[in-house]
């Protein structure tokens, strides 16, 4: 399991307050209807007899069934790929060299050179996808004969 992501999106603090107020806003409504739902079943008519509240109790009982049996077939199915792809069936490609890796991406020598030994790098592209510029934020740590850690 990755630690770190690969690629980080600039979070400004707008859209992360819109974010935040639109989840709380979700949640509140939730509540509410919850509640809302709750106290009409208990307050529908007060002469009936406790039925309504049995029903309701019955309705939630098949609900958390279903839930159960969901989350149960959930966990079979993931169980059986685990051992189903246990093994790798695919015949893995030949490396590509230096030179057609650029080629195949459109980039130049030296900003595939860049990418191979940067850690953290912005690529800025243009409208039709082509790589403009790489600006190196953080360098591979390089080990004592000289060569970069790959990771």
């Amino acid at each position: 399991m990755m630690s770190h992501p690969l690629i980080f999106t600039e979070r400004r603090m707008l859209p992360r307050l819109i974010d935040s107020l639109l989840t709380l806003i979700a949640w509140g409504g939730f509540l509410w209807l919850i509640y809302h739902g709750v106290i009409s079943v208990l307050h529908i008519q007060p002469e009936v007899e406790i039925q309504p509240f049995s029903l309701t109790i019955s309705t939630i009982t098949l609900y958390l069934l279903i839930a159960l049996a969901n989350s149960l077939l959930l966990i079979l199915w993931a169980k059986y790929n685990q051992r189903r792809f246990r093994t790798e069936r695919r015949t893995r490609r030949e490396e590509l060299s230096d030179e057609q890796l650029a080629m195949h991406f459109g980039l130049t020598p030296e900003i595939l050179q860049q990418l191979t030994q940067s850690q953290i790098m912005v690529v800025s592209y243009n409208h039709d996808g082509t790589t403009l510029q790489v600006s190196v934020k953080r360098k591979l740590p390089v080990l004592g004969s000289g060569k970069q850690l790959l990771l």
